[in-house]
């Protein structure tokens, strides 16, 4: 069940009870700032669409564990994309495996398991 189409107060009252979210890269992901300590992001990006610090940083300074995964065949952009480039590829599929989606879900439940035991 998901309330991003919801009441701002829906959605307050959804995030914090997410364990681990898997999104695309978007504006739904302010509302992981409701999510709680150890609770873990994965964030998809599409091909030539790459922001990797954008919303992590906004999971760090929540005390969230964040993972990218830009789902492409091409190798992960080193350089800054201009606007113009990801505003032309915000349309692309993502199509990600989900042998490799199941995988990268399972580390992160492991981390989130090793942050609520450190606490």
């Amino acid at each position: 069940e998901h309330h991003l189409n919801g009441t701002l107060q829906e959605m307050i009252d959804f995030f914090p009870m997410v364990d681990v979210l898997v999104s695309p890269h978007g504006s739904q992901l302010t509302g992981i700032m409701f999510m709680q300590r150890c609770s873990a992001v994965l964030e998809m990006f599409p091909h030539l669409y790459y922001t990797p610090t954008y919303f992590s940083s906004l999971a760090r300074m929540f005390q969230l564990l964040h993972a990218n995964w830009y789902v492409s065949h091409a190798a992960v952009p080193t350089g800054f994309l201009d606007l113009k480039t990801r505003l032309a590829n915000t349309n692309n599929n993502m199509c990600p495996s989900m042998e490799k989606l199941v995988s990268a879900v399972d580390e992160l439940i492991q981390k989130r398991q090793d942050c609520i035991d450190s606490i």
